[in-house]
């Protein structure tokens, strides 16, 4: 409840706040929190007076395209938003790792006359749904007055409310034909308090997907395009750990091809690359746990799919046979080496993710009967909700041993 209120638009020094608090409220969908959005983002971007619902709408679907599209994040069943980022994917054939400007780009010089029809139903409502709330008071009277038809007068109520109170500036915006056109002081405020509102409607966003989404990780990560992707140091960790594997056990194999890393197989496949098991887009880590070395043919052709179950045993017996082959790791010298440097041990590191009262890894091999099932646990379990959240199944060849084996 702390953090709930440390992020309340109520503690910005403006009365702005408290109103902007009371616009959000009430929230069972994702729109509110992109549109608010889209107006901090068009008015950062020196835009203002009138802005076509075209543009708000292009705007909004930018804004969550990477939850939806590219981390496969649900924001409710009956979520238009989401409903709408998919029809546009289809029809503009945009990448998953398509821009911000390239997204709204492709929205508003499609010339799909359905496409446009169907988008212009994400913001009939939007406007006057987002500051609703700022006129309670006189829909009361349009409630006494309407009486059972209200709900089918209350948006154009609204619009007409906003109208009225435009030289006052009692709302964000007034509700036009087409569009809304921004009040010069809420300008101003979006301008003042711009990272504090985005930062406070990340936070209630994260948790409204939190609540959709409770088994994915990472969530808070995802509502946003990732930065460009660079090898982390528990990456290179793990790149170093698979060589020192492979160079002190021939038994150690590509679990997919099934190809033993001999000279031979990494000239034909591709050389040695190291795999998320559960796809990085899916984890978002680099724990040791879930990388298995591979070729770098089937790791490209896997990319972000889902691995068949059938591959959870060899993942385990690889794993298992990574330890066996590190655990001159933790000799005496190398444990000093790791001191000096002030590092915590890599490998035990990531593996008391599975076993936290494990010391060495003589002691997970000690337990490696109770480590497979653990792996097996942890990772059939983020397999599930991979798929369960779209991500595809990996079709390969490879699964049936085509022509790939040595």
């Amino acid at each position: 409840m702390a953090a709930d209120n440390a992020f309340s638009f109520a503690n910005i020094a403006s009365p702005k706040g408290r109103q902007l608090e009371q616009m959000v409220a009430d929230v069972s969908a994702s729109y509110k929190y992109y549109w608010l959005l889209s107006l901090v983002k068009i008015v950062s971007e020196g835009k203002t007076g009138f802005i076509s619902n075209q543009e708000m709408a292009a705007r909004m679907i930018a804004a969550a395209w990477y939850p939806v599209v590219y981390f496969r994040l649900k924001f409710g069943y009956s979520d238009k938003l989401e409903e709408k980022i998919r029809l546009v994917q289809k029809e503009c054939a945009l990448s998953d790792d398509a821009s911000y400007e390239e997204i709204i780009e492709a929205i508003l010089q499609s010339r799909n006359s359905e496409l446009k029809s169907k988008l212009s139903k994400l913001t009939r409502y939007v406007p006057s749904r987002f500051i609703g709330s700022l006129f309670d008071d006189q829909l009361a009277i349009s409630k006494r007055q309407y009486g059972s038809s209200f709900e089918g007068h209350k948006d154009n109520d609204v619009k007409i409310f906003s109208q009225e109170a435009g030289n006052k500036s009692q709302a964000p915006y007034v509700i036009e034909k087409g569009g809304i056109t921004l009040m010069p002081d809420w300008i101003q405020f979006f301008l003042d308090y711009s990272q504090m509102i985005t930062d406070s409607t990340y936070f209630k966003l994260t948790q409204f997907v939190q609540r959709r989404n409770p088994n994915v990780p990472a969530v808070s990560e995802k509502l946003i395009r990732p930065t460009e992707r660079k090898e982390t140091e528990e990456f290179k960790s793990a790149r170093n750990y698979w060589k020192r594997a492979i160079k002190s056990n021939e038994q150690v194999y590509d679990i997919y091809t099934k190809n033993p890393f001999t000279e031979n197989a990494l000239n034909r496949l591709g050389g040695l690359a190291i795999d998320h098991f559960v796809p990085w887009r899916f984890v978002l880590h680099d724990r040791l746990w879930n990388l298995v070395p591979t070729f770098g043919r089937p790791n490209s052709s896997k990319s972000d799919n889902l691995p068949d179950r059938d591959f959870l045993d060899d993942f385990c017996n690889i794993q298992i046979l990574g330890l066996k082959a590190n655990i001159d790791w933790e000799k005496p010298e190398n444990i000093e080496k790791n001191k000096k440097k002030k590092k915590a041990d890599p490998i035990m590191d990531a593996y008391r993710d599975l076993m936290p009262n494990a010391k060495s890894i003589a002691d997970l091999l000690k337990h490696e009967a109770q480590l497979r099932e653990k792996l097996q646990d942890a990772v059939g379990a983020l397999l599930l909700q991979a798929k369960i959240q779209g991500f595809s199944k990996w079709q390969s060849d490879y699964i049936s041993g085509n022509d790939l084996r040595l």
